[in-house]
């Protein structure tokens, strides 16, 4: 899903499902991004809901995943306001400039 202001894409995310039979219920919400520029308007939260309405449309689908950097605490309070629940975190999941970033794991009932 995009969002766009005229002709620029101001936000999306993506949502991906594995069709193997044992955890095609499971959805993982990936790419969630604003430009910084279009940040504090809501674009986020429409993203979101949107992504939630289609993947509750979706045959089958019962849970979302998604996974965000340690340290986002708007991320972390949006996703939190739509029902997502921390379930774990993975350690050194980022490596940038030799500095290592967690990723705290979230999930969603549908």
């Amino acid at each position: 899903l995009g969002a766009w202001a005229g002709r620029t894409l101001v936000g999306a995310v993506s949502c991906e499902r594995d069709m193997r039979l044992k955890v095609r219920h499971i959805g993982h919400l990936i790419g969630m991004m604003v430009a910084d520029h279009a940040a504090g308007r809501g674009i986020g939260r429409a993203l979101l809901q949107a992504c939630i309405e289609q993947a509750r449309a979706a045959d089958g689908l019962e849970l979302l995943t998604l996974s965000v950097t340690a340290g986002n605490a708007a991320a972390e309070h949006l996703y939190g306001s739509v029902g997502f629940v921390r379930y774990g975190a993975l350690p050194r999941a980022i490596k940038l400039g030799g500095r290592y970033h967690d990723k705290h794991l979230m999930s969603l009932s549908l």
